[in-house]
């Protein structure tokens, strides 16, 4: 009879494994429940809110994030080319991954 695998680790390696699967399960869910939270488009203040979650208020956030955007020409440029205007309330998914590729998604 040939031994189980996990016989063959120490006890604190097998819990040291588990930790590890169970943290990479949780990133993994909290990405997946992310990204199907903008996969519609967000609001200004709402995907803000997401990048700056410490704001005062969704429009301390919204004023943050515009600032950012504008500061950055290729990122402006790249919304610009997907839709963007400066007077729209949402982005649009397209312009939500942008932001994504750019900015890399909020924590």
């Amino acid at each position: 009879m040939v031994p189980c695998a996990g016989s063959l680790l120490s006890p604190s390696l097998v819990l040291e494994a588990k930790t590890k699967t169970i943290q990479i399960i949780k990133e993994t869910n909290e990405h997946t429940k992310f990204s199907q939270f903008c996969s519609y488009g967000c609001g200004k203040a709402e995907l803000a809110l997401l990048f700056y979650p410490d704001s005062a208020s969704g429009d301390a956030a919204r004023h943050r994030l515009m600032r950012w955007i504008k500061g950055d020409p290729m990122l402006l440029d790249r919304l610009v080319r997907a839709g963007y205007r400066s007077r729209q309330h949402n982005f649009t998914p397209l312009q939500v991954s942008i932001i994504y590729e750019i900015m890399g998604e909020p924590i």
